[in-house]
């Protein structure tokens, strides 16, 4: 199980340019909207199970609450959580 999170106006840092050449771009100062994803993830299968995508930050509160509301009853009988 894991949580990413992603803004609407995430800016590259790094480009590629020819030798001895300068690159020139615009960065905003400002932070964007942003959405996280907790989900999580059988080893032998490639499937997402339980994700869910909100717009604030996940507390150890809302951690558990997805554990109980959505991870433990999409799990497999038996099974291991790995964090």
């Amino acid at each position: 199980m894991d949580e990413s999170g992603f803004e609407d106006n995430q800016d590259c840092i790094y480009a590629w340019s020819k030798k001895g050449k300068k690159v020139y771009g615009e960065q905003e100062g400002k932070r964007g909207k942003r959405e996280n994803l907790v989900a999580g993830r059988r080893k032998k299968e490639k499937d997402l199970i339980a994700p869910i995508i909100f717009k604030v930050t996940l507390n150890a509160v809302g951690f558990k609450q997805w554990c109980d509301q959505h991870l433990l009853p999409s799990l497999k009988i038996p099974s291991v959580l790995l964090h």
